[in-house]
């Protein structure tokens, strides 16, 4: 068996010593418990910080460090740690911008994130967002709850009644093409679930073998094809602050020639939205920043984009005082495009950063965290999802 990073010093713990393990993060779930009974089996300690925990000075007393959405690298929490210590950092989600990935590996610890179990919860919450921004569901909610509808009718007919107007025509979707930006895991299921319901499903993905787009049954496009030809864009590719070197694949034992992508930083901005269709739909269940919001902002009061869907934005939470807050609760002004389809409010839906959470998402995520943890420090083998591979090195 392959130790990470140490040696029999470091191994020759009496096993009535626990392993201990740290974490320092809020979980949207108070109850760890699956998380500390699947490590207590194995003799390793579970101690659980505050969420606004400042003090990092006790890491260096851990084997392993788990967060969630602690910014563990701007903060600067790895300075705390005991490389002759610590085995691991394990992010407790998919995305991993929040660790410092050079710092660690410069510290010689390995870093992991959770991927697995993303695709469906994400996937069926991208399906929501299409269903919901084909069908105008917000404004039709919105219209029901506050009687507007009947309004409506009064104007029309001068009594409270549902009349053609207070109606919107709903996309048709088996006449609309869907474009996923970035075909990992998540955009592969996006596509699985919705494959006879569109009339074409596009990918857009530079760094997959053109295999995998023929097995889903989706056509390979560019950016640029995908743009000028999707009725709706559901985004998919995880966020590169700058150009960086990732590995792939643990069946491959971290052996696969690097690969550089480049940076996600405003993929989707003012000139990427103005190759779009005229009144398509963008989606976001990926991270903030690949988006430009305030390109959205200006292609909504504008027409361009008929709706979007964002469940993540540029700085999190969203501020109380956010243009798309107010304009999602916002009548579209007189003379906008959009007036002439029966449309009176902006197609905006917005989330609070939960496309992951399906009802038990928290504790499969949790279970594979004791996998990854037990693998490392009771195993002594590699973890299934290392991301910086060049600690391997040391």
């Amino acid at each position: 068996m392959i130790d990470v990073k140490h040696s029999d010093p470091e191994i020759i713990r009496g096993m009535e010593m626990a392993y201990k393990v740290a974490v320092i993060d809020t979980f949207y779930s108070n109850d760890l418990s699956t998380l500390e009974s699947g490590l207590n089996e194995h003799n390793i300690d579970v101690d659980v910080y505050h969420p606004d925990i400042k003090d990092f000075t006790k890491l260096d007393e851990y084997d392993v460090i788990v967060i969630q959405h602690l910014d563990f690298g701007r903060k600067g929490a790895h300075e705390h740690l005991d490389p002759d210590r610590c085995k691991l950092v394990l992010r407790a989600g998919v995305g991993y911008d929040e660790l410092d990935l050079p710092a660690l590996t410069e510290l010689g610890i390995p870093a992991v994130n959770v991927p697995g179990y993303g695709p469906n919860s994400v996937g069926q919450h991208t399906i929501q967002y299409i269903l919901a921004l084909a069908g105008h569901s917000n404004e039709y909610h919105h219209r029901v709850v506050t009687a507007r509808d009947l309004d409506i009718g009064r104007e029309q007919s001068g009594e409270d009644k549902w009349v053609s107007q207070s109606r919107i025509p709903s996309a048709p979707l088996y006449k609309s093409v869907l474009g996923i930006l970035g075909y990992g895991r998540i955009g592969r299921k996006v596509a699985e679930f919705v494959q006879h319901v569109f009339k074409e499903i596009v990918a857009y993905d530079p760094y997959l073998d053109e295999e995998i787009f023929q097995k889903g049954k989706v056509r390979r496009v560019d950016l640029d094809e995908l743009l000028e030809t999707a009725d709706f864009i559901s985004v998919h590719v995880p966020l590169f602050e700058k150009r960086e070197r990732v590995y792939l694949g643990f069946e491959k034992n971290y052996q696969r020639t690097e690969m550089f992508y480049e940076s996600t930083v405003g993929l989707i901005d003012e000139e990427q939205i103005s190759k779009m269709k005229d009144g398509a739909f963008l989606i976001n269940t990926a991270r903030g920043p690949v988006v430009n919001e305030s390109a959205v902002i200006k292609a909504l009061e504008n027409g361009k984009l008929g709706g979007v869907a964002l469940d993540v934005f540029e700085e999190e939470p969203l501020a109380r005082n956010h243009s798309l807050r107010k304009m999602a609760a916002t009548s579209l002004p007189a003379g906008h495009p959009l007036r002439k389809t029966g449309q009176e409010k902006y197609n905006i839906i917005l989330t609070c950063h939960s496309a992951y959470l399906l009802r038990g998402t928290f504790n499969t995520v949790l279970e594979l965290s004791v996998e990854e943890i037990v693998r490392v420090l009771i195993d002594k083998q590699l973890p299934h999802n290392l991301l910086n591979p060049e600690v391997l090195q040391n």
